[in-house]
């Protein structure tokens, strides 16, 4: 559009005197100022950051987008894909192999489980023959049951998995209704004192791909009913409240960490 091309060379004007600024375009209220109203009554937002001369576009707001979700784009989507392809290639190394996870479970997954706090966070609902269903809350319960299941018998069966995740929260930095977690699971580990100590080694270089000002934890009160015994927990200070970025520890079936990726990318 040709208001919003009039905006985006104004940010690289503008540029020269600042080098970096974050610019929020609505694009109907630029095309309404120059009589063109092709956009009828959908607002689309753009969320620009001006790097020099650079343009990049980091998040989407449309008028229909549900509370706490996101719309990522430009240069934010091609920064998570380079962190999540070194993540992948960290798990890899260590010898952990992908598994993808289902988005839609039974809600009885969680119910025995999740601590009370997941519990009156998930999104249920029933299907159409009535059994109650639910969005992934997170990942670990399911690969629990392959583990007691499918994989009974086996030891040492390590994998990672990266999946979309859903909790009822209220929204703010760092913390959204949908989300992305990046798991590694050690599961029916031959030595799983051995196994904790490099699944935290693991977490720390996977942190330390943004940054190296970090805080951990090795004794700490997971809120997940699964776990038996005090879990672990990397923080980043500068991310204020809400510095939390990966937890983990073990339980039943071996050992385990997830690392909340939306929020380790907020990490400077």
């Amino acid at each position: 559009m040709v208001a919003v091309a009039q905006l985006v060379q104004s940010a690289r004007l503008w540029s020269e005197r600042s080098p970096v600024r974050t610019w929020s375009v609505t694009q109907n209220a630029a095309i309404a100022q120059l009589g063109e109203r092709h956009l009828g009554r959908m607002e689309v937002t753009s969320s620009i950051l001006v790097s020099g001369s650079k343009i990049r576009v980091m998040e989407l707001k449309i008028e229909k987008l549900a509370k706490g979700m996101r719309i990522i784009t430009g240069e934010q989507a091609k920064n998570r894909r380079k962190v999540l392809n070194q993540m992948i290639e960290l798990a890899e190394g260590e010898g952990f192999d992908e598994i993808t996870l289902p988005c839609v479970e039974p809600s009885e997954v969680y119910t025995d489980k999740a601590g009370p706090e997941i519990l009156g966070q998930m999104y249920v609902f029933p299907d159409k023959k009535g059994r109650e269903l639910c969005l992934r809350p997170e990942g670990t319960a399911t690969i629990q049951l392959i583990a007691n299941k499918t994989w009974k018998g086996r030891k040492d069966v390590k994998v990672w998995y990266f999946e979309r995740c859903w909790r009822y929260e209220r929204p703010q930095a760092g913390r959204y209704r949908e989300f992305f977690q990046f798991g590694v699971e050690w599961l029916e580990p031959r030595d799983p004192e051995k196994a904790r100590k490099e699944l935290l080694e693991l977490a720390k270089r996977m942190c330390e791909l943004v940054s190296s000002e970090y805080e951990y934890d090795t004794n700490v009160k997971r809120g997940l009913e699964y776990y038996v015994e005090d879990g672990f927990e990397i923080s980043f200070p500068s991310l204020g409240a809400q510095k939390q970025v990966v937890g983990g520890g073990t339980y039943k079936e071996g050992v385990g960490f997830a690392v909340g990726f939306d929020r380790l990318m907020l990490v400077e």
